[in-house]
């Protein structure tokens, strides 16, 4: 007849939190919780505490509380002790599933903030312009499209989420016996792409590609101009920005097996996030039209003291290669017009988008000899593929992100 509480001191450093609207004040105890709430605690203290339920079914330190199971939840006896914490079994609660999630989004577009209660909403829209200072993301679930505009861009709402509760869920989507979801893909777009137009293709690809959980990654990407060429240099600079802000997307997935889809532009994102000295391991990394310098990979340029032309450091290449445990797979396309302009804006030096590995024969690094897919996307293309943006046609989908 007891229920679980804490000294206000250890409550309020722990940051326990309740589901439901009754939570107490730090100085009272918790009350049962009823069939709408759940008892839980960020992940980093789960596992700090190693709390087990007194039931053989154990839950693993990565899952949230289940404490609709039977038995009661206790922790080892000299935390138990030193914490002064009593435990009940609460009838009804549950965890939330990723499927209540809804749409879980990553970006670092500026989002305007509402407080209600005690949940955080955000909403965001590609009217907002790009920072090369701003290098903070946002984890957000349940995204939706209001129906509302902000000058001709669509604006979508989501409920923040930390990154632990961000990964249990993932985890939790990826670990349950019925489910087909055995890794994520994050997808990063590319240049004067926006929210209303990667948002909806990217839960298009949730419905096709069934092994992963496919998480969009937005960033500001300007796309209003009337001189393409302005937005295209502004765009640059804000993917560097960017590439440390993706490391929310990263942190989200750090339990699971990740691969990265990064397209155009997008590739700078990535880029600057390898050179930033972050350090992760990705199982696969998808390369589609990549608007970076084709000699990225080559051994000259990482093995040289001075800097990428791009901006990088001489061996942000490498970085990114040791990041990977896989492959690198290079989906590229010669006719890519586009990538044909970026061309001759970046000095004439060729993007690794064009000719792809086939293009550095000789002359690439040898852990990129070793690690580059090369994939000529030109012979497969039909004619209502676009010569650039044809990073979720089906050939890609069966050829490139099932088989690896």
């Amino acid at each position: 007849s007891g229920t679980p509480c804490m000294y206000p001191v250890v409550y309020c450093a722990l940051n326990f939190t309740a589901r439901n609207n009754a939570a107490p004040s730090m100085a009272h105890t918790y009350p049962p919780l009823d069939a709408s709430g759940s008892l839980y605690m960020y992940p980093v203290v789960y596992r700090a505490l190693n709390f087990k339920p007194r039931n053989n079914n154990a839950p693993s330190p990565h899952q949230l509380f289940d404490a609709s199971v039977s038995g009661t939840p206790c922790m080892y006896p000299v935390v138990h002790r030193a914490l002064n914490f009593t435990a009940i079994k609460i009838p009804g609660a549950r965890k939330m599933s990723l499927e209540e999630y809804g749409l879980v989004v990553v970006t670092s577009i500026e989002t305007t903030k509402e407080v209600v209660g005690d949940v955080i909403y955000h909403k965001f829209t590609g009217y907002t312009a790009g920072s090369v200072d701003h290098r903070d993301a946002v984890v957000l679930r349940n995204v939706v499209d209001t129906g509302d505009k902000k000058s001709t861009y669509n604006v979508y709402k989501g409920i923040e989420m930390s990154k632990e509760e961000a990964q249990l869920a993932i985890e939790g989507k990826i670990n349950a016996q019925d489910s087909a979801a055995k890794k994520v893909l994050l997808c990063i777009h590319g240049n004067i792409t926006e929210p209303c137009n990667w948002i909806p293709a990217c839960e298009e690809m949730n419905g096709k590609l069934n092994e992963y959980v496919v998480i969009p990654v937005l960033w500001p990407a300007d796309s209003e101009s009337w001189w393409p060429l302005t937005d295209y240099q502004a765009n640059r600079k804000y993917s560097k920005a960017a590439g440390v802000a993706f490391g929310s997307a990263v942190d989200i997935s750090r339990n699971v097996s990740t691969s990265v889809m990064s397209h155009s532009m997008g590739n700078r994102v990535l880029l600057s996030f390898a050179d930033s000295g972050e350090t992760r391991n990705f199982e696969a990394v998808f390369m589609v039209a990549a608007d970076i310098w084709e000699e990225t990979f080559n051994a000259r340029v990482i093995n040289n003291t001075d800097i990428h032309p791009g901006g990088f450091k001489a061996d942000a290449g490498l970085k990114l290669l040791d990041m990977v445990n896989t492959k690198v797979v290079v989906v590229h396309n010669q006719n890519d017009i586009p990538l044909l302009g970026s061309h001759k804006v970046n000095s004439f030096r060729r993007r690794l988008g064009q000719f792809g590995k086939e293009g550095q024969e000789g002359r690439l690094h040898s852990k990129a000899v070793e690690k580059l897919v090369n994939f000529d996307f030109n012979p497969h293309k039909t004619n209502n593929d676009d010569s650039h943006s044809y990073q979720f046609c089906d050939v890609l989908i069966r050829e490139i992100y099932n088989k690896y």
